[in-house]
């Protein structure tokens, strides 16, 4: 067969071809799930990473033309089987990222399994899943055909070709790397966000295959270590693992309930209700005590883990502790999972601060299963921008907006998360002048107090609304609790006459609902904890707890009083007469049984 100059030139970009559109592909792809705005440094960003891409398919297609090597057919059909398979790695590292929301990492061989192949393609809608299949089956399809041209073709004559693309491609990486966005305030709600978008940047900057060649293990798991029995039963009268209810009880829920509405206050403690702590003028919580007169409630309800993430981790996965990487290769049974399953309907998360705080943006969907995030870039599309000062948008703003989505789902199944800023220590936001505040409370030695008082301010115009618009009828449950307890310092102390040491302390949890009935028996003084509301949340709704749920339903009157937490490396137990503490990791433990259980913590167990 002969070839014209034209011919092979058109062949000969072919391999190089497919495995551009691959990254492209690829590139598009992860720029729009990071959700970072159009701009020159995106743009420089997607240029670098195609680069780097690009650098060892050129390198391969200039090899042939070398004049050593130019006369071997073999070298030629290496080298169109090397770039074809090279232009699979872009796609594979969109498909894990698709699913994970990080990088292709060769940890993910450490524990893959068939469970874990099956919730990677369970995650992957049909049109998206047969669109890679497709494009896969395409490249090793063009990979056999090109296999006999290649063996004839004259790489030599188009060397100059490959090798100024080369030389671009350097010229571009070495001189015109990915630049940041710059800051220059120290403050956190400013710079964290900031942070976390160069980091993206940077994500993109190294290209679609770094994960393949730059090999660090972000996880590794332990092998998960299997209980006897007796350990078994040993375990659940300690609170360590879930109390076992006969399936039979679990099933019948008395009540059924397919919106969900979490409110959950930024570093709210128990004791900052009046309630509780008479240090606390009556006028501070007034709305919160009424509450917890008139509705099921807990009054031992204990942080699990901190900070903010970390928190919601145990709220919403019933899991201690959380491990970014480790969640990142084991897809949790997030309990908006499980609702979404049985109703349908979205799952949205609303908060005042930037999305990109943290990196959330992408933890809230790849964790819990968020349909949608509404933020400070969100918001700030409807309301007027908060002072600079600030986390962010108030929290008068962000339980406006949670009304709005309310009120679009008044009929139809909804999971609402709204996470709370203005009790965040400091600065301890008010949105109530000094002169209009009772003298208790604009007096008060606590800077804790005024916040208290703006938030039960607003807790009693959002709730009364609620209700006058009909938002929490039947079908609705509508929770107030906190993301994790409050730092010990900040004016903390001043509200207690022995100081406070103990930093997974007591939350609200309080449970808004015209059926009160489902709540019938329930022990407020049950010692409980923060992974045991999504256990609860099952059973209310009628959704199948997971077994990789680590909390108990609290309102099963049988299952053992104790607060199960974790905080900075170290797990928290205690019940109403002892208490003990130990270091994850900790080589040996008095209690062989316990040992086992803190081994399996961040186990993966192979079904």
């Amino acid at each position: 067969m002969a070839f014209n100059k034209n011919q092979a030139a058109r062949h000969a970009l072919h391999p190089l071809f497919f495995f551009l559109i691959s990254t492209l592909i690829n590139h598009i792809v992860v720029a729009n799930t990071l959700e970072l705005e159009s701009s020159s440094l995106l743009f420089l960003a997607i240029l670098n990473g195609i680069s780097y891409d690009l650098i060892l398919p050129l390198i391969l297609i200039i090899l042939p033309a070398l004049p050593f090597l130019n006369k071997s057919g073999i070298v030629r059909k290496t080298v169109v089987i090397s770039v074809y398979l090279l232009a699979t790695l872009p796609l594979i590292d969109c498909l894990y990222f698709s699913v994970t929301y990080s990088r292709f990492n060769w940890s993910i061989l450490h524990d893959l399994n068939y469970y874990s192949i099956k919730t990677i393609i369970g995650s992957l809608g049909m049109a998206v899943g047969a669109t890679i299949l497709f494009v896969v089956a395409s490249i090793l399809s063009l990979m056999v055909w090109s296999f006999q041209i290649y063996s004839k073709l004259d790489f030599a004559s188009h060397i100059k070709v490959y090798k100024n693309l080369l030389y671009f491609v350097l010229l571009i990486v070495i001189f015109f790397p990915v630049e940041h966005y710059q800051v220059t305030s120290n403050f956190s709600p400013i710079i964290l966000p900031i942070m976390a978008k160069n980091l993206y940047l940077d994500t993109l900057g190294n290209g679609s295959m770094y994960g393949f060649w730059a090999q660090t293990i972000i996880y590794k798991s332990s092998p998960f270590e299997e209980y006897t029995q007796e350990e078994r039963q040993y375990l659940i009268d300690l609170g360590f693992l879930p109390y076992e209810k006969p399936a039979v009880q679990q099933s019948n829920a008395r009540e059924q309930y397919s919106r969900i509405i979490i409110i959950a206050f930024e570093s709210l403690a128990l004791e900052y209700l009046n309630t509780y702590n008479k240090k606390i003028p009556a006028c501070a919580s007034d709305y919160f005590d009424r509450l917890i007169e008139e509705y099921p409630h807990c009054n031992n309800f204990y942080t699990s883990d901190s900070p903010t993430i970390n928190g919601i981790n145990a709220i919403l996965n019933s899991n201690i502790p959380y491990e970014a990487s480790y969640y990142a290769l084991n897809t949790p049974e997030s309990l908006i999972k499980l609702f979404k399953k049985r109703y349908g309907g979205s799952a949205t998360f609303i908060r005042g601060v930037s999305k990109f705080y943290s990196g959330e943006n992408l933890l809230l969907k790849s964790m819990f299963d968020f349909d949608n995030i509404i933020a400070y870039e969100e918001l700030a599309l409807k309301y007027p921008e908060p002072a600079k000062f600030l986390w962010g948008f108030t929290d008068d703003v962000v339980l406006l907006e949670t009304l709005n989505i309310m009120r679009k789902n008044k009929d139809k199944p909804c999971f609402i998360f709204t996470k709370l800023i203005d009790q965040h220590q400091p600065p301890f936001y008010c949105g109530i002048p000094s002169d209009q505040l009772p003298s208790e409370v604009a007096n008060h030695p606590s800077p804790i107090v005024a916040s208290v008082y703006w938030a039960n301010y607003l807790l009693r115009k959002f709730v009364e609304t609620c209700k006058h618009e009909g938002l929490i009828d039947q079908d609705t449950l509508l929770i107030i609790t906190a993301d994790h307890y409050p730092p010990l310092g900040y004016g903390h102390q001043d509200l207690f006459d022995e100081p406070q040491l103990f930093p997974l302390g007591k939350l609200p949890l309080i449970f808004i609902t015209p059926k009160k009935n489902a709540f019938e028996g329930m022990n407020a003084d049950k010692i409980c904890c923060q992974l045991d509301l999504a256990p609860t949340i099952c059973y209310l709704a009628k959704l199948q707890q997971p077994s990789t749920f680590k909390g108990n339903n609290i309102l099963f009157t049988s299952s053992p009083d104790r607060m199960l937490g974790h905080f900075n490396g170290t797990i928290f137990w205690k019940n109403k007469t002892d208490t003990f503490s130990a270091k994850l990791g900790e080589i040996s433990f008095s209690d062989p049984v316990i040992q086992k259980w803190l081994k399996n913590l961040l186990a993966v167990k192979k079904d």
